[in-house]
């Protein structure tokens, strides 16, 4: 039986300069943003569109991607893309997107 495929490539520049971090268990951790850009035309107007992508990187992949890179970098990452749910100090329930590699 094959699975749902869930899939997501970025190309774009990293924003802010990159820390890797690890869990309780030693695992490695980079959480940093990637900008991507787009222009499309509005009647004889062309506007330009910047993404902000929260972008996750974990093990030995997070260890070289923070000794190799730095904010401006131009990347590209294939990975998955995963919606977090929690609740934040006051109790309201919280929901974002990030994409995962590693």
């Amino acid at each position: 039986m094959f699975g749902d495929l869930n899939r997501a490539e970025i190309i774009g520049n990293i924003t802010n300069d990159l820390q890797v971090k690890y869990t309780g268990n030693g695992n490695a951790v980079c959480s940093f943003s990637v900008a991507t850009n787009r222009s499309y035309r509005v009647d004889d107007t062309w506007k330009d569109e910047t993404t902000f992508h929260n972008l996750v990187v974990w093990g030995n992949q997070a260890e070289q991607l923070a000794q190799r890179a730095r904010k401006g970098t131009r990347i590209f990452a294939s990975g998955r893309l995963q919606t977090r749910n929690w609740e934040d100090a006051e109790g309201k329930k919280k929901l974002s997107d990030r994409n995962c590699y590693g």
